[in-house]
């Protein structure tokens, strides 16, 4: 009677090869890649050279191919990819069709955000949070924008609390 297991990935029982006594996964192609994805994964958890190299080895690729031959390439071997987003995008402009009046240039993409900011040299002062002020982002820096004059009295290089 041939011994069998219980595939992680497909959960299927499947007959266990004797030569891999503790046989995880069975030879389909979708349960190896699978398979591959978890080793990789527990290894780079667990060795930081493994880790490095492969950061090392993905930023070779990414200067080796830009982004837009990927996209291009993407888009190419996707066509169901490429009509659905074009008829998303279609329902959206029609949706800010109705919703906003005709204007002459509609931009998707705000090209601007800081339009009430005039130009100018300005001085970033950190500010510190008191400690009853709850900070949902942790990696944010708070700053006080003032505009720098030369003609004026030089502004407060100390740190302050924020209003």
């Amino acid at each position: 009677m041939p011994i069998t297991f219980r595939c992680q990935s497909c959960q299927l029982e499947k007959p266990a090869n004797y030569r891999l006594p503790e046989q995880k996964y069975c030879a389909d192609p979708k349960c190896q890649r699978v398979r591959r994805r978890d080793y990789q994964k527990n290894r780079t958890h667990q060795e930081t050279v493994y880790y490095q190299n492969q950061i090392a080895c993905r930023a070779a690729w990414r200067r080796k191919r830009s982004l837009a031959q990927y996209q291009h390439a993407y888009r190419e071997n996707h066509p169901d990819y490429v009509k659905q987003n074009r008829d998303k995008q279609r329902q959206r402009n029609r949706k800010q069709r109705a919703q906003a009046p005709p204007e002459p240039a509609l931009v998707i993409v705000k090209m601007n955000s800081c339009s009430s900011i005039p130009s100018g040299t300005y001085l970033l002062t950190p500010c510190q949070v008191k400690p009853t002020e709850m900070i949902v982002k942790m990696n944010s820096c708070l700053v006080e924008l003032a505009l720098f004059q030369p003609d004026a009295p030089s502004p407060r290089l100390q740190t302050h609390d924020c209003k």
